[in-house]
């Protein structure tokens, strides 16, 4: 899969935006990983697109253990994102 760096840029502003308000006391280390969802390419329901979303999210965790928190996305229509902790 190829990501273009608008789309990165992108994606990781919305992260920045979803974690800043409750850690602003906190330095954020963004570290953007491509995994694999473990969906289909073009997920067909909402449900398809969030499983996509925790999917990654799990992933990035086992990726980089020393994270404390993993978010994934992953899009049909709309995006979903999804963040598990460790």
């Amino acid at each position: 899969m190829v990501v273009d760096e608008m789309a990165i840029d992108e994606m990781a502003m919305e992260i920045t935006a979803l974690y800043s308000p409750r850690y602003h006391h906190a330095v954020l280390v963004l570290v953007l990983l491509q995994t694999d969802s473990g969906v289909s390419a073009q997920p067909m329901s909402d449900a398809e697109t969030l499983q996509g979303a925790i999917n990654r999210a799990r992933r990035v965790l086992a990726l980089c253990p020393e994270a404390t928190y993993g978010t994934g996305v992953h899009a049909l229509s709309h995006k979903s994102v999804a963040s598990t902790r460790t």
